[in-house]
C-alpha cells in the first residue's frame, strides 16, 4: 500500500497546527525564495540554487549615499585606480583585461532617489581581440560598503555584437548590488549581482587578512571568497587593498589575474633603457611577422632585449604573459606558421604597452593603444580578414571612448597640437586629408592638411572612419566621431573600414571586401 500521499498530508496538517512554513515540512514545490539553477543552454531548471540564510548576509539593509563617488574601500578603490591591466586564460586561449575608470558620472534613479555613479570600463581580448566590454557604475554607501548599479555588456563573437546578455540596472524593480562590504568578515554573505533570470552572484567571505604577491611586492589584508553563480558552480576570488578584484580562477584552469594597476604599481623616475630597447624590438617583431625570411632575426634581438628587461624587474604575471606570447611566437617562426607568429607578434605588443604604464600615465599608453590597433587595421584588410577589420574598429572605438577627453585636454608645451596627432612633416600622401572634428565639441568642422609626398615604400595613411550614428545601433556604444592618421603605412593603398554597418565594402590591395551580415 502507498502511504505516501497520506504522510503527506498528515505532515500538512501538522505544520498548519504549529505554524511552520510547508517548505521547511517537506513540501515538493520550491520556497518562495528559490532562484532556479540554469543550464548550459541558459534555460532554468527544477533545482534551487543552495542560497544562503538572511541571517549570513550583509546586504540586507538599505544603504544612503551621500558622497557616493568618492570610493575609499580599501578592497575596491575604484575612485584611486586610473586603470588595472589583467592577465590569464580562458579554455586555454591568452586572456587579456583592461579595466579603465572613465571620466565623467552616471546618475541612476534608485527607490525613487538619484545616486551618481563611478563609470568603469572593462574590456576583454580573447586572443589578442576584443572579446567582452562592458560599462560598470558603482557607488560608495556612507557606510563604507561598495554598491554595484549594473552593468551594460556587449559580447563580441568574429568581431560582431553576439549579444548583450549579462546587461542589467539598478532601479525601482531591481535592486543594487553589495559588491564589497566595508569590513568584511569570515562568513559574510552578499550578493554583487542580484537580478535572477539575468544575472546573480551569491559571495562568502572564506578568509580575511590574507598575504598575497602583488607586481610590487607584498600585499597583506587581502580576502579570500566563494562565488556561486546561476550555473550552480562556485569560483575562487581574492579581493586585494590598492587593487580591489585581484585574481579570478587558478592557473590550472581559467584564470583572470592582476598583471598591473595604475597608480598603484607607478615606478618614479623614467624608463630604464631596457624599456626602450623592448619598444624598439617589439616595433620590429609586429612589422615583420608576416615575412617568414626576416622575423627569425627580429626575434632573436626580441629575445635579447626581453631579457634585459627582467634583470630590471616585471611584475609576475605581465612576466608570465609576455614569456608565454614570446614562446608561442617563436614556435610558430620554427614552424612558418605567420598567421599565428602575426597573432603573437600583436599580444606582444600589447603586453610592451601595459609595461610603459609602469612609467607613463595612461593616456599616453592608451594614445599609442589607438596607434596599435591604427597600424593592425591594414594587416587584416590585406589578409582580407572581415571579421578581424571589424573587431580592430571596435577597439579603436572602445579605446577612443576612454582617451578622448584626456587627449583634447593635453597639448605639447609651446604648442597647440595636441598630442596624438601625428605633425603634418611626418605624414605623406599628396593630397590634402581632410579632419573631421567632433559633434560634442560644438558645430562640426573641419580642417584640411596637405602631406609632403610619400617616400619610396610608402603609401597614404589609412583612414579609419566610423559612420555614426547607424553604427551605434550595432557597436551598442557611441562610435568613434573621429579618425586617426598616425605616420605612414607601408605595403597598403588605402582603406576605409566603416564599423556596425552591414554591406559595408572594405577596399584593400586584394580587391574589396564585404563584410557580412
Amino acid at each position: 500500500m502507498n502511504t505516501g500521499p497520506v504522510r503527506r498530508l498528515v505532515a500538512m496538517v501538522l505544520c498548519a497546527v504549529v505554524g511552520v512554513a510547508p517548505a521547511a515540512c517537506g513540501n515538493d514545490s520550491a520556497p518562495a525564495d528559490c532562484i532556479r539553477v540554469v543550464d548550459e543552454s541558459g534555460d532554468p531548471t527544477d533545482e534551487c540554487l543552495p542560497l544562503a540564510s538572511d541571517t549570513a548576509r550583509v546586504d540586507l539593509g538599505t544603504p544612503t549615499f551621500a558622497a557616493p563617488t568618492s570610493i575609499t574601500n580599501r578592497l575596491h578603490p575604484t575612485s584611486a585606480l586610473a586603470q588595472t591591466i589583467y592577465g590569464g586564460q580562458v579554455g586555454g586561449e591568452p586572456l587579456r583585461t583592461e579595466v579603465t575608470r572613465m571620466p565623467g558620472t552616471k546618475t541612476i534613479p534608485w527607490r525613487g532617489t538619484p545616486v551618481e555613479t563611478v563609470i568603469v570600463q572593462y574590456v576583454a581580448y580573447l586572443d589578442g581581440r576584443i572579446h567582452e566590454v562592458a560599462i560598470d557604475w558603482f557607488a560608495q554607501a556612507d557606510d563604507g560598503s561598495v554598491w554595484y548599479f549594473g552593468e551594460d555588456v556587449v559580447n563580441f563573437e568574429n568581431g560582431s555584437v553576439a549579444d548583450t546578455e549579462g546587461t542589467w540596472m539598478a532601479g525601482d524593480q531591481t535592486p543594487a548590488a553589495m559588491i564589497m562590504p566595508a569590513q568584511p568578515r569570515v562568513g559574510d554573505v552578499y550578493r554583487p549581482e542580484n537580478a535572477p533570470e539575468v544575472v546573480f552572484e551569491q559571495v562568502r567571505v572564506e578568509k580575511v587578512d590574507q598575504d598575497v604577491a602583488g607586481p610590487s611586492g607584498n600585499i597583506g589584508g587581502a580576502i579570500q571568497v566563494s562565488e556561486l553563480h546561476m550555473d550552480g558552480t562556485r569560483e575562487g576570488k581574492i579581493f586585494a587593498p590598492g587593487y580591489g578584484e585581484f585574481s579570478t580562477g587558478s592557473r590550472a584552469g581559467d584564470l583572470e589575474a592582476v598583471s598591473l594597476a595604475s597608480p598603484t604599481d607607478m615606478r618614479p623616475g623614467p624608463a630604464p633603457a631596457e624599456f626602450g630597447a623592448l619598444s624598439i624590438a617589439v616595433g620590429d617583431v609586429f612589422a615583420a611577422a608576416a615575412d617568414p625570411e626576416r622575423v627569425g632575426q627580429v626575434v632573436t634581438a626580441l629575445d635579447h632585449a626581453w631579457d634585459s628587461v627582467r634583470t630590471v624587474g616585471i611584475p609576475s604575471q605581465a612576466e608570465l604573459q609576455m614569456q608565454r606570447d614570446i614562446d608561442t611566437l617563436t614556435r610558430a617562426v620554427g614552424e612558418r606558421d605567420s598567421r599565428s607568429a602575426q597573432s603573437a607578434a600583436q599580444r606582444i605588443a600589447q603586453n610592451e604597452l601595459d609595461l610603459r604604464l609602469l612609467y607613463r600615465r595612461v593616456v599616453d599608453v592608451d594614445v599609442a593603444r589607438l596607434a596599435l590597433w591604427a597600424r593592425q587595421l591594414p594587416v587584416d584588410v590585406a589578409a582580407a580578414d572581415t571579421g578581424a577589420v571589424r573587431g580592430d574598429a571596435a577597439a579603436l572605438d572602445r579605446v577612443w571612448e576612454r582617451t578622448r577627453p584626456g587627449v583634447e585636454d593635453t597639448e605639447d608645451p609651446g604648442s597647440r597640437t595636441p598630442r596624438m596627432w601625428t605633425p603634418p612633416s611626418r605624414r605623406c600622401g599628396g593630397r590634402p586629408t581632410t579632419k573631421t572634428f567632433p559633434r560634442s565639441a560644438g558645430p562640426r568642422r573641419t580642417s584640411r592638411t596637405r602631406l609632403r609626398d610619400c617616400a619610396p615604400g610608402e603609401h597614404r595613411p589609412i583612414r579609419v572612419a566610423l559612420i555614426r550614428p547607424a553604427a551605434s545601433k550595432h557597436l551598442h556604444a557611441p562610435p568613434m566621431d573621429d579618425w586617426l592618421s598616425r605616420g605612414c603605412v607601408r605595403g597598403v593603398q588605402q582603406a576605409a573600414p566603416l564599423a556596425g554597418r552591414r554591406g559595408n565594402r572594405l577596399s584593400g590591395p586584394k580587391g574589396d571586401l564585404r563584410e557580412s551580415s
